[in-house]
């Protein structure tokens, strides 16, 4: 029964420091008030109480004496010369080194901050705050951990009366920990409070949201770099393949001809068998479904709107004639990628024999014929002439010209499509051929207007391409 009532008496004495530590803080004037009561002040009972033998780890004479042993390691330091310094540094404890530079960091911590310290003389530590300025309190510990947690007054609550910031710690199973860490952190939040953008804490958080930054920023990339190597094997074109007769078109172009071509094998083999006059159905249907709501003849479209400038040209065109669009702007990888593609072209004899064989039977769908005619120079030489080609130009002159007496919309893109692509393959003479053929034919009559329509815009499209490659070619030089 003795018993039983001496280890409820206990429990009631365990309960009731906490207690008495509030009323002490409450009439004394705070914690670090050092008056002398008659039972004695709560942070002597505190004291004895954590100076167990199972808390002795956690004991403020070891904290005092531990901080005061370090300072004097400093002091004898600094006695030093500095070229012996560094060797009886390195003599040290292991222990001893990592308590002296925490040290000496919250030193030049509490430096940079600018801020006023002062000496705590419960913890032998330093804060930007005065004892006498908190009023703390302890409660029962929540969480994990059962009754140890759950029936200890292990939490520590923190109140700087100033700025009125409350700090509530209860991690550790110490009483004297949770204090001395609730300090710490009310140290924080109180710099942060005094000094905002400057304090500590804040640029820390400067620092991980860069870091988080920097982390997104790299995933982004990459994940645009996967999506533009997905996208470059979708969308890049392999004209080199397909002109040398070793890949058949691909899909994009099969689908452009109608349903009729999308399950079959299409080389361009295939094309040169035959007349070249069925081409055009195709080429009439993949403009059609490139150009929706654009007529045949045109007559609708302003020579000088936009609408006109945005016709595209279809994909079978671009693979018979391989063009890379050109701007100001650094090329794309997909740019990159096709202009390798036409340097081969260039370079290749069957190849470029495929993109002729193409030019003659694309300017036989207008009743045009490609021939060799003598150079008036008196050397003998010839050079490459395009003319009418008799019936077949009466035939199909509704193909080249409008009702309005301009160009088709699919006659003046795909002219200038050819033009370009001549260029850029290096074959001046049969781009020469077209746009001459044109001139001459502008300057035929007032009945040829659709003639001059179109060598302005081959004209217009030649002459921007030769500046862009000037201004490249130059800004190459000085680099």
């Amino acid at each position: 029964m003795m018993t039983r009532f001496w280890m409820a008496g206990g429990n009631a004495l365990s309960r009731l420091l906490p207690a008495l530590h509030l009323r002490m803080c409450s009439s004394t004037g705070g914690v670090g008030s050092r008056k002398e009561s008659p039972v004695g002040s709560a942070y002597d009972v505190e004291q004895k109480f954590e100076q167990r033998e199972s808390r002795r780890r956690y004991s403020a004479a070891n904290t005092s004496g531990r901080s005061k042993y370090i300072r004097d390691i400093i002091a004898s330091l600094k006695s030093q010369p500095k070229a012996e310094m560094a060797a009886i540094f390195d003599k040290l404890h292991p222990r001893d080194k990592l308590d002296i530079l925490r040290m000496l960091g919250r030193r030049s911590a509490r430096r940079a901050a600018g801020l006023p310290t002062y000496r705590s003389h419960i913890f032998e530590r330093r804060y930007f705050f005065r004892e006498e300025d908190l009023c703390e309190q302890s409660t029962l510990g929540r969480g994990p951990g059962g009754q140890a947690t759950n029936r200890r007054m292990q939490t520590a609550i923190v109140k700087h009366k100033p700025t009125g910031i409350v700090v509530k710690f209860s991690k550790f199973p110490s009483y004297w920990l949770n204090r001395r860490a609730a300090r710490e952190i009310l140290n924080f939040r109180l710099e942060e409070h005094l000094l905002g953008p400057r304090s500590r804490i804040v640029r820390s958080k400067q620092r991980e949201e860069a870091r988080r930054l920097r982390h997104v920023q790299a995933r982004e990339r990459m994940v645009e770099r996967g999506r533009i190597s997905s996208a470059k094997m979708s969308q890049q074109r392999g004209f080199h393949a397909v002109l040398t007769n070793v890949q058949p078109f691909p899909f994009a172009v099969l689908l452009q001809l109608g349903p009729g071509y999308m399950d079959h094998t299409l080389f361009i083999s295939d094309l040169f068998e035959g007349e070249c006059n069925r081409w055009w159905p195709l080429l009439a249907t993949a403009f059609a479904h490139l150009n929706k709501g654009v007529s045949q003849n045109g007559s609708d479209i302003n020579e000088d709107s936009t609408e006109m400038e945005n016709l595209k040209v279809p994909e079978l065109f671009r693979y018979l004639f391989p063009v890379v669009p050109f701007s100001s702007l650094p090329p794309t990888s997909v740019e990159k990628y096709e202009w390798s593609e036409v340097e081969k072209c260039a370079a290749d004899e069957v190849a470029l024999q495929n993109v002729l064989r193409a030019l003659r039977c694309f300017v036989e769908l207008f009743g045009l014929h490609l021939l060799e005619g003598p150079l008036h120079d008196g050397g003998g030489h010839s050079t490459l002439v395009l003319i009418k080609d008799g019936l077949n130009w009466v035939e199909f002159k509704g193909r080249m010209v409008a009702s309005n007496d301009r160009m088709t919309p699919l006659a003046l893109t795909c002219f200038s499509h050819v033009v370009l692509s001549l260029t850029q393959l290096r074959r001046a003479g049969e781009a020469n051929a077209i746009v001459a053929f044109f001139l001459h034919e502008a300057k035929a009559g007032v009945r040829c207007q659709w003639a001059a329509h179109g060598w302005n815009k081959m004209r217009h499209v030649r002459r921007r391409y030769e500046l862009l490659q000037q201004q490249k070619s130059g800004q190459a030089g000085v680099c």
